[in-house]
């Protein structure tokens, strides 16, 4: 298995997992990267407000630090 089907294999109670299955897993650490900003969008679309714990969550910028366009600029600045 890959590193990530360990992880959600241990977190779900799952001897195994694999690529395509859905899965129902504990949650230790939530990070998003810049390239998602979508699901900042849509979970404010959800009417989320707040997610579950502050300390297990990161929204890291990666990909576009610093900013090439003035446009990703403003989405950073948001």
């Amino acid at each position: 298995m890959h590193a990530i089907e360990k992880i959600l294999a241990k977190n779900s109670g799952r001897d195994r997992v694999k690529t395509g299955e859905i899965v129902t897993a504990r949650v230790d650490f939530a990070e998003i990267n810049d390239l998602y900003l979508q699901t900042v969008y849509s979970f404010r679309e959800m009417n989320g407000d707040k997610v579950w714990d502050k300390d297990r969550v990161a929204f890291v910028f990666d990909h576009y630090a610093p900013a090439p366009t003035i446009k990703t600029a403003q989405y950073i600045k948001k």
